[in-house]
């Protein structure tokens, strides 16, 4: 359960939060199963936090410091995230259903089984994230970075990677179906036993297919 007296700080505002932040850097905010749905909190530093299990819920966290968090279960429904900082944070399980990550940052993110459906991560940083049986389906993925990405068993059914570089990164047993591929960087990229029918893999001439 979450910590009280770090929930009415962060009520308080972002600005009361961060300077407590500031004051206190030795604390582990506990903040789990806390319904914060539709706050502002653009650019809180939330890093390094207990957060599993919070209510999200069309929160705005635009650049938002949630490096190395725990959000694991997390419910992010529709909540804006763009440029925020979501490194090594552990997001299994966590529900990110049409969340706005554009320009986010999520490199080493563990994302397994997360659910992300429709979600927009278009210019996204996602190296080296693991999205194993995560639901990606109808994702936007345009111009991310997907380098060494691991999508094992990914449903990544009709989303847009158009120009995503997916250098080194692992497809197996995924599902492609009618996922936009155009001018994709598929360099060395794993697809063993992924399913790619109907996928439109219109390479550019930058993008070799493995």
């Amino acid at each position: 359960m979450a910590n009280p007296e770090h929930v009415e700080i962060l009520k308080q505002g972002v600005e009361v939060w961060n300077r407590w932040r500031k004051k206190n850097p030795q604390v582990k905010p506990d903040l789990c199963q806390t319904n914060l749905a539709k706050m502002d909190l653009r650019q809180a530093n939330l890093r390094a936090s207990l957060l599993s299990e919070v209510d999200f819920t069309g929160t705005n966290l635009a650049d938002a410091n949630l490096v190395d968090t725990d959000l694991h279960g997390t419910l992010f429904d529709e909540a804006i995230l763009s440029g925020a900082d979501l490194s090594q944070a552990d997001l299994r399980e966590a529900n990110l259903y049409g969340t706005h990550l554009y320009l986010a940052t999520l490199k080493r993110t563990d994302l397994r089984q997360a659910y992300l459906e429709e979600a927009i991560l278009t210019l996204a940083d996602l190296t080296k994230s693991r999205f194993c049986k995560a639901n990606l389906r109808g994702a936007a993925l345009d111009d991310s970075i997907l380098h060494y990405a691991d999508f094992r068993e990914a449903i990544l059914a009709g989303a847009n990677m158009r120009c995503a570089d997916l250098f080194g990164g692992t497809l197996i047993k995924g599902n492609l179906t009618e996922t936009d591929l155009t001018y994709a960087d598929l360099t060395e990229v794993d697809f063993n036993s992924a399913w790619l029918n109907g996928t439109r893999p219109e390479f550019g001439p930058l993008s070799m297919h493995q």
